[in-house]
């Protein structure tokens, strides 16, 4: 599992923590944002689980914007999530859920 913070230094730092691994790794606030994820455990309510790919809105936390993307299944149960504009600390461990307005169409964990 991974966590995220501020580094309160004299750089402009984020801190990671590998709870797994017991590690903590710094990095540059730009290294946050990722254009594409991998997500595992897919699962769909409103429709089939995709034959092929789709476009919709995606959104990574609680309360995070939706971004657009496009959801690539590459199994019957994991896809590949392409965002049309990057998102900040998608994290592995976290849920992402996918929507058509105001429907949730499903959703899956973050690799």
């Amino acid at each position: 599992m991974f966590a995220y913070g501020t580094y309160d230094g004299p750089f402009d730092s984020q801190y990671f923590r590998d709870m797994a691994e017991n590690k903590i790794i710094l990095g540059k606030s730009d290294e946050l944002f990722a254009n594409k994820i991998i997500g595992k455990n897919a699962n769909f309510s409103a429709i089939d689980f995709p034959s092929g790919d789709i476009e919709c809105e995606v959104r990574i936390r609680y309360r995070a914007p939706f971004v657009r993307a496009r959801l690539i299944p590459t199994s019957d149960s994991e896809l590949i999530i392409e965002f049309k504009s990057p998102v900040r600390a998608a994290t592995p461990g976290q849920s992402a859920g996918f929507y058509d307005g105001d429907v949730l169409l499903g959703g899956c964990i973050m690799k």
